[in-house]
């Protein structure tokens, strides 16, 4: 059991010098180009000069000054680390592009998913149906079994947010044959798993479709995904598309961040698309895309393919296990692509030669007079490249199919070299990077395994669960110990998860929030439901929680209570300090 936090006494967060978010320094492969980093928004200097402290991205509460020593001393929370919160993200550790996709609980729906029905009061088709900005919460665990198809259309269909992070124990799984939103506006979702099992007998390209489907989303908008578990897809796991006749769709920005994907249809077997809707036009610019921190798991190739332009940064991905080119790119886009992790596997060991590079380049009839701009350093990729030092990995991109065309001296050419003109030096985008900095690209392969998919939940007693489901958790130790497949699962095969049975805590207000979390705090009061929105508790006092927890927020931004009681469920405070949500901040 955790312990409570109202005893702490509240004049020591008036005695607390301010920690500000900072992220990792630019020396060697580890961080950002400087140019990059002093245009950041939302990062200032901390104040303290120890730059072993300002290299690790959090700074402790203290400083070297011996009289704020003494009252942090006195007060009882030395060393305690403070998180201040500047902006009202859509939730207080998100990140990239789509980091602002927020759905404000005041102003918003908020339905609670309390059964496994597929239809129906209290189900998570009622509230994924329903019109208008919601903020659907999930309090149930187990297994939803439909077989009809999800589909949200239009702009009245949103905004809206799916929060997993509430539901008891291992939360809830929804076996479907479709889950699209079209135009929906902004939008998210969060720990729950996707799988598509009731598809299974569809025909690829004709009427299968995705585990989650982004189908044309809403110019001027921002979308997320965040540890998600996504799995046994019939065509690609995950697509986002973009209409090029809504105008502002160059304002589009999304991020996918913390997401397992899995076992897509072994005759088909791709991961991800960021795709042009109307193919007759893939050079225009769909605004900008965050691709950080995810897992594919026995998944062929496209992690992502780009059929379209815009600006991309793809970092701190784990590929496991793949058999084909990691991605393809069918446009001009301007890309980063650095410190992934491609760490192959028995059905990868197979391959060799051209095919298995990371990516390939598609000179289609929609290149005209551009080119790409990449930037690609510091991945490692099995038996290809494994030098993470190597600043300029020219090598992981080749030809796909033969053209006529000769740029820089290089013909066209299936699988041969293209010119290193394409590739530029230094990293072009940052949008809003991760606090704890980019994982050095040999650490990706173990922080993924303890903080990816959905694995975060609400024991019984109210206090923060963190796990996976029997089916993810196979995947994880497969990839840990090097044991992976030799050969794809077939459909057939396929398998649901268990699940324990976890009784759900008490709400006794009925706000959404714990009893137990409100227990924690004076300024909470689990029989006034009102307490939820309040935006006026700047101090959150979580350092007598245990090591897990030995962190004070200071909530500026202004977001609810409600909204600071869903980030601590889903680890959100402990994924800023050290990057993962496993009730742990010394990773």
């Amino acid at each position: 059991m955790l312990a409570m936090f109202r005893d702490k006494p509240a004049i020591a967060l008036a005695l607390l010098p301010v920690c500000l978010w900072a992220c990792k320094g630019s020396d060697g492969a580890d961080g950002l180009d400087s140019s990059i980093q002093d245009a950041r928004p939302g990062i200032e200097d901390a104040g303290n000069d120890d730059a072993s402290i300002n290299d690790a991205g959090i700074n402790d509460a203290g400083n070297n000054d011996a009289g704020d020593a003494d009252a942090r001393t006195d007060a009882g929370v030395e060393d305690t680390r403070v998180l201040r919160l500047n902006d009202l993200r859509a939730f207080p550790a998100a990140i990239g592009a789509g980091a602002f996709a927020r759905i404000d609980p005041s102003t918003a729906t908020i339905y609670e998913v309390t059964n496994l029905n597929p239809s129906g009061e209290g189900s998570f088709r009622q509230a994924f149906e329903a019109r208008g900005p919601r903020i659907i919460i999930v309090k149930v665990e187990g297994l939803v079994n439909d077989d009809s198809v999800y589909v949200q259309r239009g702009p009245e269909g949103g905004d809206f947010a799916v929060w997993g992070q509430m539901a008891p124990g291992l939360g809830i799984t929804i076996d479907h044959p479709r889950m699209s939103i079209d135009r929906a506006g902004n939008y998210y979702y969060r720990f729950v798993t996707l799988q598509e099992r009731n598809a299974i007998g569809c025909t690829v390209n004709v009427d299968c479709f995705d585990a989650l489907n982004y189908f044309r989303v809403s110019p001027n908008s921002s979308v997320m995904l965040d540890h998600m578990s996504l799995r046994y897809s019939p065509d690609q796991i995950w697509t986002l598309n973009v209409d090029k006749d809504l105008e502002g769709i160059e304002q589009i920005r999304s991020t996918a961040t913390y997401v397992l994907f899995a076992e897509a249809d072994p005759d088909h077997s791709t991961g991800s698309i960021m795709n042009m809707w109307t193919l007759d036009d893939l050079g225009t610019d769909i605004g900008e895309h965050t691709f950080a921190r995810n897992m594919f798991y026995d998944t062929s190739h496209r992690f992502q393919n780009l059929n379209t332009n815009g600006d991309f940064e793809n970092y701190n991905n784990y590929v496991v296990n793949h058999r084909a080119r990691a991605s393809r790119y069918n446009a001009t886009p301007n890309v980063d692509f650095h410190r992934n992790y491609y760490a192959g596997g028995n059905v990868s060991d197979r391959m060799s030669g051209p095919e298995f590079r990371a990516n390939q380049l598609n000179h289609g009839r929609l290149w005209g007079p551009n080119e790409p701009s990449i930037y690609s350093a510091f991945n490692f990729f099995r038996n290809v490249n494994e030098d993470v030092s190597d600043g300029m990995q020219d090598d992981l991109y080749v030809w796909f199919d033969t053209e006529s065309e000769v740029y820089y001296g290089l013909p066209v050419v299936d699988n041969g070299p293209v010119p290193v003109e394409f590739f530029v030096s230094d990293q072009q985008f940052s949008f809003n990077p991760p606090m704890d900095g980019y994982w050095d690209t040999l650490d990706v392969p173990s922080k993924i395994h303890a903080s990816v998919g959905h694995n975060r939940g609400v024991n019984a007693d109210g206090t923060p669960s963190y796990g996976y489901d029997d089916v993810d958790a196979d995947y994880i130790a497969r990839s840990a110990t090097d044991t992976t497949r030799s050969s794809y699962r077939e459909t057939s095969e396929w398998n649901n998860s268990s699940f324990p049975g976890t009784p759900r805590y008490e709400d006794s207000d009925g706000d959404h929030m714990p009893d137990w979390f409100e227990d924690q705090f004076a300024f909470l009061d689990k029989s006034d439901p009102a307490d939820m929105l309040v935006t006026t508790n700047v101090a959150w006092d979580f350092s007598a929680a245990g090591e897990a927890h030995d962190y004070i927020v200071m909530n500026d931004a202004g977001y609810t209570n409600l909204e600071i009681c869903a980030a601590f469920y889903a680890g959100d405070f402990e994924t800023m300090i050290d990057g993962t949500n496993n009730l742990s901040i010394e990773d």
